[in-house]
């Protein structure tokens, strides 16, 4: 999730270009006397206002906490649900190969994840779950004015994203591109 006050808000969407994202806001936006707020760190350091500001923040639950939402653009990066899938296994298994459940900063759910076949498997199973509307609409279903853009057009949509967010282009880095 990224909020510019009085700009515009990311909703990041897991395995669709959100670090690609937070790295080329924050790259535009570094050094310009702007006012921004990423949470792109594990749920567990944001303390109190981890059910907030997360790094897959919700529309419906951040809405109410921002001030600014009816005037501000609000985007999400939409990607088909089996590649995102097909992308979060890919994950799981680059993990489990460097063994990054080892590491002593791993999340503990995580390193379930990597660890466990049984936890794995739900693991997908709740993947597939949580869509596009699932981080973009209201309890209800009812649209909150976040605007979506494909996945396979972001690069040639982000300078008008940019433009959107009232930012100075830069490039995309593609971090995670599989």
């Amino acid at each position: 999730m990224i909020y510019l006050p009085k700009r515009a808000l990311f909703i990041h969407i897991p395995r669709a270009a959100g670090n690609s994202i937070s790295s080329a806001i924050a790259q535009s936006c570094v050094g310009k006397n702007f006012d921004i707020l990423i949470c792109n760190t594990p749920n567990q350091l944001c303390g109190n206002w981890t059910h907030i500001f997360q790094t897959h923040a919700l529309a419906k639950i951040l809405k109410p906490h921002i001030a600014d939402w009816d005037e501000i653009f609000k985007f999400a990066v939409f990607r088909d649900e089996e590649e995102r899938l097909n992308s979060t296994k890919r994950l799981v298994q680059r993990d489990i190969d460097q063994k990054t459940y080892e590491n002593a900063m791993c999340d503990e759910g995580w390193r379930e994840v990597l660890t466990s076949e049984k936890r794995r498997e739900d693991f997908y199973k709740n993947q597939r779950k949580l869509d596009l509307d699932y981080y973009t609409k209201g309890t209800a279903g009812e649209g909150l004015g976040v605007e979506t853009f494909d996945y396979n057009s972001l690069n040639d949509l982000w300078p008008e994203i940019c433009a959107k967010c009232m930012i100075n282009f830069h490039p995309l880095p593609h971090y995670n591109r599989s």
